[in-house]
């Protein structure tokens, strides 16, 4: 599937493939971040498709209600409405230009770069 699941910060586009287990966990674990989230008042799964069709919900149901399909692919993005911890603020000019400069190396593989923004998303 496409998109990366971050449990701390689940906000992203994703491309799932309802026949392959990796991507039905990650499925299942936005469903439960969307039940856990309900308090918020925001629909957290946003344009869902499915096999290139859009997905409508009734008035009063959301994804929560929709039998999920044992296969196929399923398209949404999923905005949490998990607020910023107090204290957060945004990182300064300086650092962010540093690490842009150090994550445009070309020398650097697919999974330094993963961690280098796990590491900058948590740390800034």
């Amino acid at each position: 599937g496409t998109g990366i699941f971050d449990p701390l910060n689940p906000t992203g586009s994703y491309g799932l493939d309802l026949a392959a287990p990796p991507d039905r966990e990650v499925l299942e674990r936005l469903l439960e971040a969307d039940r856990m989230d309900e308090a918020s008042g925001i629909d957290n799964f946003r344009n869902v498709v499915y096999e290139g069709r859009a997905v409508s919900f009734p008035d009063g149901e959301d994804i929560q209600d929709w039998p999920i399909p044992e296969r196929g692919v399923l398209t949404f993005d999923y905005v949490s409405g998990k607020k910023l911890p107090g204290g957060a603020h945004p990182i300064r000019e300086e650092a962010l230009t540093s690490f842009l400069r150090s994550f445009s190396s070309p020398a650097l593989s697919e999974p330094t770069k993963l961690t280098m923004l796990r590491t900058a998303a948590t740390t800034h």
